[in-house]
């Protein structure tokens, strides 16, 4: 009675840290003294404000913009922005970091969902990084004609694997903005990778459970695995694993 007690208080320990997690505030911060730019995220927007103005001995820093409870996005903007990363959430002065700024603001005003901008900065970052023009983004409509084609790809390709997948287990990744990110779905074992810049085609690659946990160990549960097992097929299917482990011990040796 005692453990259910204290797994209760834990658990709700636990859900209340995600909820103030989940309700960090999204804030992007810009630098007029050495033109960087900060992206973050608070659960006190003032308070933390107040601290990098301190730190820095820079009271000119200037808010570009404070979304509410928009603080889960910011693992993906960092993402997106890490090609122009100065140091930290800090980033350097450049016509991307523009760029992000300037369609952040058309999709605040707009009203657009920060997720279908996300999305499209990902893109933007991941395949186009080095062939983009600034003209060619200077309008909300512009930035989503030249990503829209690598999005729906994407979609078509995440949408047939899940098709595929049915039954048979969901990857752990399952959300399509961590498709677009990691450009890859991983399952216990295999890896669905984007092949394409253009997204049109992906591969399913093997992948070795060796990466996790040490060969010999593998054995060893192989190992039990065919001892209780009654079905032949099944055993010799095992036996032809545990062979194959071996020979990888003896390579690596």
């Amino acid at each position: 009675m005692i453990s259910l007690t204290i797994f209760l208080m834990n658990y709700k320990k636990t859900t209340e840290m995600k909820e103030v997690i989940k309700n960090d505030d999204l804030y992007v911060l810009y630098n007029p003294i050495n033109y960087k730019t900060k992206v973050g995220r608070t659960k006190d927007f003032d308070s933390r404000l107040a601290g990098i103005k301190t730190a820095s001995g820079i009271s000119e820093i200037k808010v570009v913009t404070v979304i509410e409870k928009e603080g889960d996005f910011e693992p993906y903007i960092h993402h997106a922005l890490k090609k122009v990363s100065y140091v930290g959430e800090w980033y350097e002065d450049h016509s991307f970091i523009f760029l992000f700024k300037n369609m952040l603001e058309q999709a605040e005003m707009d009203r657009i969902p920060l997720e279908d901008f996300v999305l499209r900065i990902l893109i933007l970052s991941n395949e186009l990084f080095d062939n983009w023009r600034i003209e060619n983004c200077y309008t909300y409509s512009k930035f989503r004609e030249l990503t829209d084609p690598f999005i729906q790809s994407a979609r078509d390709i995440y949408d047939h694997i899940k098709k595929e997948r049915k039954g048979i287990g969901w990857g752990v990744q399952t959300k399509f903005i961590d498709f677009i990110r990691y450009k890859k779905m991983i399952f216990k074992n295999f890896d669905y990778l984007i092949l394409s810049k253009d997204k049109k085609t992906y591969e399913m690659k093997r992948v070795s459970k060796s990466k996790v946990k040490k060969k010999h160990i593998m054995i060893e549960e192989l190992k039990m695995s065919r001892n209780v097992l009654t079905d032949k097929s099944k055993v010799e299917k095992i036996q032809q694993e545990i062979d194959l482990l071996y020979e990888q011990t003896k390579k690596n040796e």
